[in-house]
């Protein structure tokens, strides 16, 4: 067996039964940092220490290397489920991972991990489980096509985590794989690029993938990622300042009977059209859509921008009632927990001429830097403005406003 995929194997068993290197080590006496390489696929192992390890987590080695003719079929069932969005895809990834439930020993494993990673992937849901497997996976220890998805799933990862430096050395990890893979994967390829350079700003490959994404999509007939690139598209049209259009592409998008528009993809819909609304200062509206896009699916980001309508309009209990709500969504956004709490008690101090609120504030900018974007840096400086204009320091309150007009000609 190839040893990457055997030292996977192995580190999964020392994960599950939540072991550490050095306290497997002593366990099976084999030295910790000579495990490390194994499971690293660095190392050989000996037979000798294969019938130790795997007599310690009670597996049968018999069975690592058995051929299952028909798993890579079944595979790809799972894969073209997921990427058509079949209304049955559920259905499908539980039967095969039923029928293929035994082999989580064997060099299949990396492939049973891939499927989980897509069904967290495609329901949104980006948890310690997302980013663990994430993590632990490679595409050396998968064949086409399914590196060329999980090397999608960093590309897209990075990008919704803000870390654009990775997003930058994906791009022509993926663009190489592109050549690799079929010309029906291709179109995916080219969406979640498109994704990617939305997240960089850069406008002119966003035009250019947009119209090699749908050319490729619609001659499949894939409707689903049809939508979603239509989606995206508006987002970059957002991130580029073209609020009006934004705003138009999407009630147009809204109307268009071709292909049904997901809850979890119209949600991002109305939060892309709220936040145009917030840019172009028209709060009543931009709440609307908030409050729309919180409706299909409670986010803390969005809760924050809510409360922030809420408070700009002058309704503090309301916006302390949407703050309270926002306690019991599960969700692991730091920056978005430690901005509703600020704002809460900003809200509660209202005549304090304490700068030390705003001081609180900056800290938690500083400590979330990189998962900042425009429109959060928007609003935080409008709170800071506002907070200088009442206590009738010019000078502060003109910095604020230079740090905007700066932001606002950065593009």
């Amino acid at each position: 067996m190839n040893l990457k995929v055997f030292g996977y194997i192995l580190r999964n068993l020392r994960h599950e039964r939540g072991l550490t290197l050095r306290q497997l080590s002593k366990e099976v006496g084999i030295d910790h940092s000579f495990l490390s390489k194994i499971e690293s696929g660095v190392a050989k192992i000996q037979r000798h220490q294969i019938v130790t390890l795997f007599h310690f987590y009670g597996v049968d080695r018999h069975h690592i290397e058995d051929d299952y003719p028909t798993f890579f079929p079944d595979l790809k069932d799972v894969l073209h489920a997921n990427i058509e969005n079949q209304p049955n895809k559920k259905t499908v990834r539980l039967c095969f991972l039923k029928k293929y439930n035994h082999l989580k020993n064997t060099k299949y494993l990396p492939y049973l991990h891939f499927v989980e990673l897509e069904a967290l992937s495609y329901s949104g849901q980006e948890n310690a489980r997302f980013h663990y497997l994430l993590g632990v996976l490679t595409p050396d220890l998968l064949v086409q096509p399914y590196c060329f998805f999980l090397a999608l799933r960093n590309l897209y990862s990075n990008g919704q985590g803000g870390n654009l430096e990775k997003v930058r050395l994906w791009i022509p990890r993926v663009n190489e794989q592109m050549e690799q893979v079929e010309e029906y994967y291709r179109p995916f390829g080219h969406y979640y690029l498109l994704s990617s350079y939305t997240f960089l700003g850069e406008n002119l490959e966003v035009t250019q993938l947009y119209t090699k994404a749908t050319q490729g999509l619609k001659a499949q007939g894939n409707r689903h990622f049809l939508m979603l690139t239509d989606i995206m598209y508006g987002g970059a049209m957002v991130m580029s300042r073209e609020y009006r259009h934004a705003i138009k592409f999407y009630e147009e998008l809204l109307t268009k009977s071709d292909y049904v528009i997901t809850p979890l993809s119209k949600k991002s819909i109305m939060f892309n059209m709220a936040e145009s609304y917030l840019h172009l200062n028209e709060i009543p509206q931009a709440l609307d859509f908030y409050k729309k896009s919180y409706e299909l699916k409670p986010q803390k980001s969005t809760a924050f921008f809510m409360a922030y309508c809420l408070y700009d309009q002058g309704d503090m209990a309301m916006a302390i009632k949407v703050i309270d709500q926002s306690v019991f969504i599960v969700s692991e956004n730091r920056l978005y927990d430690a901005l509703l709490k600020w704002l809460c008690k900003y809200m509660g101090k209202q005549n304090t001429r304490s700068y030390e609120i705003i001081r609180r504030l900056e800290e938690i900018e500083v400590k979330y830097k990189s998962q900042i974007d425009y429109c959060l840096k928007m609003v935080i400086l409008k709170i800071k403005a506002d907070f200088y204009h009442r206590l009738k320091n010019l000078e502060q309150e003109n910095i604020c406003l230079r740090q905007m007009i700066i932001a606002l000609q950065s593009k």
